[in-house]
């Protein structure tokens, strides 16, 4: 290459998007956009000189080259050999380079090239401890909490070597797990909940296929079929799960681990459990080679799980299962102790009594604190569990306590669990949303367990004509076909007469009123402003947001609590590309437009009922000079 004037005053070269220049004009006021693009756009390569030259850029000509780069340079596929492109079909997710050509009048040429790649964001996980974020070019970067010292409380920080080539990430409440793409294991975070210095060293000649977590601890599957608990799951801890058998696939929740083996066999280890416990825990599956496909317990106090396979099977283990309320009277206390993690199935309503086949399979299974609901492929609903919680199909008053004294008092649902195209749960009550568009309640009537009783007849409307539901921890929320919004907690009396002739004064508590906005920080939901193209609908546990797109830009909107990133309204809140990704975050939500930009909607703690609004934090195309 030689050396000339262009080569010397030639400052950079960048990309103009004048696809998106009029969008961004009209949506934020940008004047323009450069080294940025998404499906489709029109783009131009524009060169930036040094103008302390006189009339240099009038006496300078360069020429472009658009490349599809190959991972042999050989096979580069050539695009365009003009320095205007318009991006076809998934080049905006391929890497591309761009070779531009300068000439300086009769001085000689000279050669940059310039490689642009999307970073997308695929996997995001945010706990106790901070942000992970894990991009479609394995690497990933981390956002930690600190106090106001500039401190994180972690016994162990994420290491360079570990910043890239990651193929997964988890997280349990207080830490971090990584696997790289040849296998290695790495986790950080509290000391607790992250293994031993010596018990992660003892596994570093290992190859892992794959990690799951618990509440407090890490499960890892090595590529020999063992698994290794890392951190505190009760009484396992930094431990190999010895056993006879093989396994293939782990699955991880709250308070247990879920093991398949190579025989086709389920296990459960819990943290209630000992290590006598976990070799009689182990059932066959009876339908092909299932794979787990859900893995759900209860509350702790309930000790009970349950696993659904890809093909439908369902098993069960726990106090709360078919048979325990069958059989424990029939028990000695030593049988029960024995096989309390290991009981059949019901026999003549999940399995054949003869060869304890499954009778029927499932589409999908959910579970409230101390419940659970089966859809099943008739589109009814099965339940068990404790009534209190939804196990039968009743509203429950089981615990209320308005002057401290108990009334435990159920109402039998009397309009029939069918034509059911989704179920949800909170805490401690479920809802069915039928084909025809109706909202159905059952549970405990603090969570919202029933909703259409006498006394809350003037409600009963909103649940009609709905879109989609979504539960919180103890709030259910709607969007109905007309972009309207709705969310409901619970009942705390409905006139019915307590031991002492006492009335509360609340007797409806409803999310969606002024009285709780200004008193409780919750904040109502606005209207969907596209509902037939709503593109996401989620809950982090105590709020809701919702994306629906419209020519290229899409509107949110987000309520429930203002610190947990309620409040965004349509006016604040219109950003380019479509929302294909939204991760729930412990105070708001993180999205991913199909641009790879993405956009943070965190809570505030500031009081004040004001108006939130997105924030974009990084842009996903990352800009390299190569020569």
């Amino acid at each position: 290459m030689l050396s000339h004037p262009a080569s010397s005053v030639m400052l950079t070269g960048s990309l103009f998007n004048h696809t998106r220049d009029d969008l961004s004009r009209r949506i934020r006021g940008e004047l323009v956009l450069t080294d940025d693009y998404g499906p489709g756009d029109s783009l131009s390569f524009r060169a930036v000189f040094d103008n302390d030259r006189d009339n240099f850029n009038s006496r300078v000509q360069y020429h472009c080259q658009w490349l599809r780069e190959a991972a042999n340079p050989a096979d580069n596929q050539v695009l365009s050999n003009r320095c205007n492109y318009t991006l076809q079909g998934d080049e905006h997710l391929q890497p591309l380079l761009i070779n531009v050509r300068y000439a300086y009048q009769d001085k000689g040429i000279a050669i940059q090239q310039y490689r642009y790649s999307k970073r997308m964001l695929i996997d995001h996980k945010h706990n106790e401890q901070g942000r992970l974020n894990l991009y479609a070019d394995h690497s990933v970067t981390v956002s930690l909490n600190r106090d106001e010292n500039g401190r994180a409380y972690v016994a162990r920080e994420l290491t360079a070597a570990f910043s890239h080539q990651i193929a997964k990430i988890e997280m349990n409440f207080h830490a971090f797990a990584q696997l790289s793409l040849d296998g290695k294991l790495f986790t950080w975070g509290r000391k607790d909940y992250i293994g031993s210095d010596a018990f992660l060293q003892q596994l570093s000649d290992h190859t892992f296929s794959d990690v799951v977590p618990s509440l407090s601890a890490f499960a890892a599957l090595d590529d020999q079929g063992r698994v290794f608990v890392l951190g505190a799951l009760g009484n396992f801890i930094d431990v190999q799960l010895q056993g006879d058998e093989e396994y293939d696939q782990i699955a991880g929740n709250r308070h247990g681990i879920a093991l398949k083996t190579v025989s086709g066999k389920v296990c459960l280890v819990t943290d209630t459990m000992t290590l006598a416990d976990f070799s009689g825990t182990c059932k066959a599956l009876k339908i092909g080679d299932g794979k787990i496909s859900k893995f759900i317990g209860l509350d702790q106090d309930h000790q009970s799980f349950v696993v659904l396979t890809d093909k439908g099977e369902l098993l069960e283990w726990g106090r709360t299962s078919h048979e325990y309320f069958v059989y424990r009277d029939t028990l000695s206390p030593q049988v029960k102790a024995k096989t309390r993690f290991n009981w059949d199935m019901y026999h003549g309503v999940l399995r054949d009594s003869k060869d304890d086949s499954p009778i029927e399979t499932f589409k999908d299974v959910i579970a409230t604190e101390g419940a659970y609901a089966l859809l099943t492929n008739d589109d009814t609903v099965i339940t068990w569990g404790s009534p209190a919680y939804g196990g039968d199909k009743t509203y429950s008053y089981a615990g209320f306590n308005d002057t401290h004294n108990r009334v435990d008092k159920n109402y039998k649902l009397n309009i029939p669990l069918e034509h059911v195209k989704k179920m949800v749960a909170d805490d401690g009550a479920f809802a069915a949303l039928t084909e025809g568009g109706d909202v159905i309640t059952w549970g405990s009537v603090f969570s919202g367990g029933n909703t259409y009783s006498n006394e809350l007849a003037s409600v009963r409307h909103e649940l009609s004509d709905i879109l989609d539901i979504q539960a919180g921890g103890d709030v259910f929320s709607v969007i109905k076909n007309n972009g309207k919004t709705f969310s409901w907690k619970g009942i705390w009396h409905l006139g019915m007469d307590t031991p002492n002739g006492s009335a509360p004064s609340t007797r409806y508590y409803a999310y969606d009123s002024a009285d709780n906005a200004q008193n409780h920080g919750w904040v109502m939901g606005n209207n969907v402003k596209y509902p037939r193209n709503l593109s996401a609908f989620i809950s982090n546990g105590t709020a809701f947001m919702a994306a629906s797109s419209h020519d290229d830009n899409t509107d949110v909107s987000s309520w429930g609590y203002q610190v947990a990133g309620g409040g965004v309204t349509s006016k604040s809140s219109n950003i380019m590309g479509n929302v294909t990704q939204v991760f729930k975050d412990t105070h708001g939500f993180t999205m991913v437009t199909d641009r790879g930009d993405v956009y943070l909607l965190d809570g505030n703690e500031r009081g004040a009922l004001v108006e939130l609004t997105l924030d974009k934090i990084a842009s996903a195309v990352v800009k390299t000079r190569l020569q």
